[in-house]
């Protein structure tokens, strides 16, 4: 019974884990790092709005800690984007192991969530990316 229970637990985990998740809006992000005592910036550029695959950008701080918040304006610009950013997580991690330091990292992609976890010279980097379209 114990090994069924378990069985079960872990069938519902993987179940969960891959369900698909829903994006919070700006002002849920602005809100809740606000609570958190974050400050929040808006950080679109001349050059972002150029670009023109990211409608809003955001980045809440707090002694050395950034949240980068970012809308994408399709959902292709937001994989594209979310693809270069792992690549560049991946080119990190290359180049701390490159250097000696022991790193550890961890990429997941399930349904519309992706996220990539840095552990380099310590410090803990994380990438989470949620791709829906609205």
């Amino acid at each position: 019974m114990k090994r069924l229970l378990i069985i079960v637990l872990a069938v519902i985990m993987l179940i969960g884990c891959s369900a698909p998740r829903t994006a919070i809006t700006v002002e849920e992000f602005i809100a809740k790092a606000e609570a958190a005592g974050y400050t929040v910036e808006n950080r679109m550029t001349e050059e972002t709005e150029k670009a023109g695959f990211v409608k809003e950008a955001y980045v809440a701080y707090k002694n050395s800690y950034e949240i980068p918040f970012a809308v994408a304006s399709t959902l292709e610009g937001a994989k594209e984007v979310s693809t270069k950013i792992i690549d560049l997580y991946k080119e990190m991690n290359n180049t701390y192991k490159k250097s000696g330091a022991a790193t550890a990292s961890t990429e997941v992609t399930r349904g519309n969530y992706a996220y990539y976890y840095l552990t380099a010279d310590g410090k803990y980097t994380v990438f989470s990316a949620l791709m829906t379209h609205t």
